[in-house]
């Protein structure tokens, strides 16, 4: 007796997912993201300036700062390391 074939695409085939909209646009996404972080970077250093020091304040402009050198290094171009 033969051993019974494979189920997987007997009946339907494959489903092939359309590319999102994020796949298609990638440098406005990483826009996108830049937005909230130089808006936040923007408030943490309008709070540090009013208020003085504050470890939660530069904590959070380190954090957002660093979040837009992510951001601006992925519009530059995807690194040739990373798989697509």
């Amino acid at each position: 007796m033969e051993p019974m074939p494979p189920l997987e695409g007997a009946v339907y085939p494959p489903r092939v997912e359309p590319p999102t909209w994020a796949d298609t646009h990638p440098q406005m996404v990483i826009v996108l993201r830049l937005i909230p972080a130089v808006a936040m970077t923007i408030l943490s250093v309008l709070f540090l300036k009013r208020d003085g020091f504050s470890w939660l304040w530069t904590i959070s402009l380190a954090a957002w700062a660093s979040n837009i050198g992510y951001y601006l290094a992925k519009l530059e171009g995807p690194d040739e390391d990373e798989p697509s």
